[in-house]
């Protein structure tokens, strides 16, 4: 059962992650039995991350041919930014509330340090996928401040989705740029800001994103 539970594993996570980096067309069909040659595992673990990926909305399974990409519609994209708007916008407020406080003071550190780190990615040029990782970073440092679980992992599920396409925003020209002055927008709110202040900057950054996939 332990083996099952690991190969089952180690099958959804390499799907997941072909997934959100772009690896797989949404055009194309996909079936167990390949994946599970391509891992040099059985279909049944492989099947079961299908399943899985599917109860998640990252596939959608067709009878008897394989699964294929689930496709995101406008109104899914609304709804899932909405969420992330309500959900980064109450920590971010509580953040301010506990101004001048050690955690505080910690989260500005770390969001500083985020920033720098976004800056010297602009400069050299990163990938769209590794500033990804970093825009990620950032705010889940926010997310994570008041250390609500149900919160995180509704933001983790979110950001997973949105991802998927997140790669494709970030390869626009200047996107980049703009989410690293969107970051310090906020990272200024929650050091010397008030709660409309963080609240609004952060539903100006996720409301760009927003545009930025209407352009897709």
């Amino acid at each position: 059962m332990i083996e099952r539970i690991t190969l089952k594993m180690q099958a959804y996570n390499y799907l997941k992650k072909q997934i959100i980096d772009g690896k797989l067309k949404a055009d194309e069909i996909y079936t167990e039995q390949g994946f599970a040659e391509m891992l040099n595992i059985s279909r049944t673990p492989v099947r079961e991350a299908v399943l899985q990926l599917a109860h998640e909305d990252f596939v959608t399974i067709k009878p008897n041919k394989g699964f294929v990409l689930r496709e995101y519609s406008v109104r899914d994209i609304d709804e899932y930014l909405q969420v992330r708007t309500a959900i980064e916008g109450f920590c971010g407020m509580y953040a301010v509330d506990t101004a001048g406080s050690q955690q505080w003071k910690d989260l500005v550190e770390t969001l500083e340090t985020y920033l720098k780190q976004e800056e010297d990615m602009i400069e050299k040029d990163a990938t769209s996928q590794e500033f990804m990782k970093k825009d990620f970073d950032f705010h889940l440092a926010i997310v994570g401040y008041n250390n609500n679980r149900q919160m995180l992992n509704i933001f983790n599920d979110m950001r997973n989705r949105i991802d998927r396409i997140g790669v494709k925003t970030f390869s626009i020209g200047g996107t980049i740029t703009n989410a690293y002055k969107e970051h310090t927008e906020i990272y200024k709110a929650i050091k010397h800001g008030t709660r409309n202040d963080i609240y609004m900057a952060i539903e100006a950054h996720l409301d760009k994103y927003r545009e930025v996939l209407d352009k897709l």
